[in-house]
């Protein structure tokens, strides 16, 4: 098998993944209806998936901030519709630190020179 191929499977299983795991949140948020969290979960996880294999493939570097983003965002929605802004802090400031402790092991990784 060319390796050509290989990363053509590598990146449809991804997105096979991405798009079931959308799909399982769509289900478990408790929508009634099937068909409607089924379609909304493909939709979610083909954006996801684009935004993932198009944009943050070039520089990993990039995903902790990209997961915190939208783990602050879902916590931000869920505060603000439960009034709960106190675990919210707590939360953002744990997720805001652990990015930015994963960026800067990424990007220690990044710069090492690699031996020959």
């Amino acid at each position: 098998m060319s390796k050509l191929a290989r990363q053509l499977i590598v990146l449809a299983v991804l997105l096979i993944v991405v798009v079931a795991l959308e799909c399982a949140a769509a289900l478990v948020q408790g929508r009634s209806n099937l068909a409607g969290a089924l379609v909304a979960g493909i939709i979610a996880g083909v954006a996801a998936a684009s935004v993932l294999l198009l944009l943050l493939r070039y520089d990993a570097r990039l995903v902790p901030a990209y997961a915190a983003t939208v783990v602050l965002m879902t916590g931000a929605t869920k505060a603000a519709q439960a009034g709960a802004w106190l675990p919210f802090v707590v939360d953002a400031a744990a997720t805001i630190a652990m990015a930015i402790w994963l960026t800067r092991y990424l990007r220690r990784d990044a710069t090492a020179v690699p031996e020959k």
